[in-house]
């Protein structure tokens, strides 16, 4: 029941989450608990729960987090996720403040699997490396800032390399993107009421997979005086 302050090593979750790795899917194991009735809970209805224990938790502590790879060993559970926050506060801060925290939500996943769960924990600290964290940060503040403040903001800021020219000259950086696409399905509130048109996409870059080594998709979804509305974010990777 411990969280590790070492960093990740990167260039391993990407490729984790990318292609097929033996290694680690000769750890891995679905959990399956029976009662009279038949099938009480699979190992999808666990990673759901999890996933949703571990974003409010790192809500709480003003923090975005990626979508989580979980590692299930014979001996313990290891957890590994990117988090975002505010690039003034450190990580070592965030970790001495909010210790009990961490402490008590490796407690509460150790009871769920039955065995000690480790947090293997690394700050992004650009939120448009990660399309679940990005897709959640456009969620939050859209019905605050207008949509078109966001789009010219991420368009000023995010790098996008082209493939055909991508030269890498940093062996620090693990991975650039390829592009990123937008979609806004529903209103927001700081959008302007168009007739007839609910759905907006916006893309820069490609996200074509013969270019892209890895593309991923996250969906923000919630409700409004307008009704309820989704953001959905689409991010294309190159990494080595």
């Amino acid at each position: 029941m411990i969280y590790s302050q070492t960093k990740i090593n990167i260039k391993k979750y990407i490729k984790s989450i990318s292609k097929y790795e033996p290694e680690t899917v000769k750890y891995q194991n679905i959990v399956y608990q029976f009662n009279k009735k038949g099938i009480q809970n699979s190992s999808v209805g666990i990673t759901k729960n999890v996933f949703t224990l571990l974003e409010s938790t790192f809500l709480s502590m003003s923090s975005l987090i990626s979508k989580p790879i979980i590692v299930i060993t014979p001996n313990k559970v290891v957890i590994q996720l990117f988090y975002y926050l505010n690039k003034f506060v450190s990580k070592n801060k965030l970790l001495k403040i909010n210790n009990y925290k961490l402490q008590s939500l490796c407690l509460n996943l150790s009871k769920i699997y039955k065995k000690p769960v480790e947090l293997e924990l690394d700050r992004l600290h650009y939120p448009y490396y990660d399309s679940n964290i990005l897709s959640n940060m456009i969620g939050l503040i859209s019905n605050i800032v207008k949509l078109r403040f966001i789009i010219k903001k991420l368009f000023r800021i995010v790098k996008i390399k082209k493939t055909n020219k991508f030269i890498n000259n940093s062996s620090f950086i693990p991975s650039y993107l390829s592009g990123f696409k937008l979609k806004i399905a529903g209103r927001l509130l700081k959008q302007r009421v168009i007739p007839r048109l609910t759905v907006k996409t916006i893309q820069r870059g490609t996200l074509a997979r013969g270019k892209a080594q890895f593309v991923n998709t996250a969906r923000f979804t919630n409700k409004n005086k307008r009704g309820s509305f989704s953001i959905t974010v689409t991010t294309g990777h190159i990494f080595f």
